[in-house]
């Protein structure tokens, strides 16, 4: 994770616009883990630079106005190219006739993920961006640079005798709500259901606080991301309904053996310097060398007696109803167990997910959802399961350089899991640590 800075190198007051905008105009950087966001090429100057000339005013207006969401609203995978989600996540929405720099903010509930893109190629604007990045920042750093940059904003329009500003009055409710447990849970919430503040139904939040003092406040964050607000209710009590009256499966993970695993993975899951794959990874190798399976495949019968699975429930047909998503809930001593995948393979990694997930909580949750977020409890699980499965140095060993599709398809019928997860595994791991 690496720091980040929005810095104001210079005001210029200088142009036409709104008192606000004038006051607020200058010299605009951004950088983050040591590369320059904003770097420009300006071809009326012809001159390359950090800097790019703006007005602040829009683009801290535009950070406090979508405040929630830029820290918390972490995407589905078919999100993220929809213009709701990018005018709340991407910097060029902030408008005001400005050439900002292309940058996306995408929040995973630990962190922030900055991503510049350079402008297209053959553009005519007299502005042209040139860095293309990635770089993950702590959500805490997020927030940091976030308030020094508009603070500094609103004190540069009070020294201009500006006051009053919707700027001003929108930053005083957002620290307002920062500080106020309840109001902070209800726009996470809402944020999770891709609303802005208020505009969620009342029934749909109600019902998300209702079910965090069932399951954990993670647990129901991470649900409502999925679920969102159309159809929410029916669809929570569906999930209630399954874990109670017997559709799900059932599994009796011996206490002696849980904590067993939860000693083993201990150390990686708590080691926030890492980022959720790392720690998934890290986790699965720690589970599987507590287990005593070194980097064989583990078969669907060792699985179902490690958790306490009826024999053959990984290979049975799907349940004849579908829950909206992949769930675990704790009662006692027993599981219950939702699950969607019809595939043996794919119901193994379902379960691998849910495995992950139980190791992972220390956060009290007694739902574990799986679902399609790009949060940082979910690239836990997704790399829990893929190692826990198919172990990277098993799968070095069977490969070799040998990366051909047969050999693909050899080592997910070896492993017993998708082909598409062996692929993942080498192309995440194995390639990129020989690059």
């Amino acid at each position: 994770m690496d720091d980040f800075r929005i810095a104001i190198d210079e005001w210029t007051g200088a142009g036409n616009g709104s008192p606000e905008e004038i006051a607020t105009r200058g010299l605009l950087c951004i950088e983050a883990g040591g590369i320059c966001l904003s770097r420009n090429e300006n071809s009326w100057s012809r001159s390359v630079s950090d800097r790019v000339h703006v007005s602040m005013y829009p683009a801290a207006l535009w950070l406090v106005a979508n405040w929630w969401r830029l820290c918390f609203e972490a995407p589905r995978w078919s999100d993220v190219e929809g213009y709701d989600w990018r005018a709340s996540h991407e910097l060029p929405a902030a408008g005001g006739g400005y050439l900002w720099p292309r940058l996306r903010f995408t929040p995973d509930g630990e962190s922030v993920l900055l991503e510049g893109r350079p402008s297209r190629q053959g553009s005519k604007e007299p502005v042209r961006y040139l860095e293309q990045a990635r770089v993950p920042v702590t959500l805490r750093d997020f927030e940091r640079a976030c308030e020094s940059f508009v603070a500094t904003v609103i004190a540069r329009l009070r020294e201009q005798g500006i006051r009053a500003t919707p700027l001003e009055s929108t930053w005083g409710e957002v620290c307002a709500e920062r500080g106020d447990s309840t109001a902070a849970r209800e726009r996470r919430f809402e944020a999770m259901l891709h609303c802005d503040p208020d505009q969620a139904p009342v029934d749909a939040i109600a019902a998300l606080e209702k079910l965090a003092g069932e399951s954990g406040l993670d647990a129901s964050v991470e649900i409502a991301g999925a679920l969102c607000s159309d159809g929410l209710l029916d669809a929570l009590e569906g999930l209630r309904s399954a874990g109670e009256n017997g559709t799900s499966l059932r599994a009796r993970w011996d206490r002696a053996d849980r904590n067993e695993a939860l000693a083993a993975c201990g150390a990686v899951v708590a080691d926030r310097r890492l980022p959720p794959w790392l720690r998934g990874r890290g986790a699965a190798r720690a589970l599987r060398a507590a287990w005593g399976i070194a980097h064989r495949p583990i078969t669907s019968d060792q699985f179902e007696v490690r958790l306490g699975l009826e024999r053959g429930t990984l290979g049975a047909a799907a349940l004849p109803h579908q829950p909206p998503v992949v769930l675990a809930i704790e009662k006692g001593s027993e599981l219950r167990l939702l699950l969607r995948a019809c595939h043996p393979r794919r119901r193994r990694f379902e379960v691998a997910r849910l495995l992950g997930d139980l190791v992972a909580s220390g956060r009290d949750d007694v739902w574990h959802p799986v679902t399609e977020l790009h949060t940082a409890r979910q690239q836990f699980q997704r790399a829990f399961a893929a190692e826990f499965l198919c172990p990277v140095a098993g799968l070095e060993q069977l490969l070799g350089s040998d990366c051909s599709e047969d050999a693909i398809a050899a080592a997910a019928d070896h492993f017993d899991v998708t082909e598409l997860t062996v692929e993942h595994q080498v192309a995440n791991n194995l390639r990129r640590r020989r690059e």
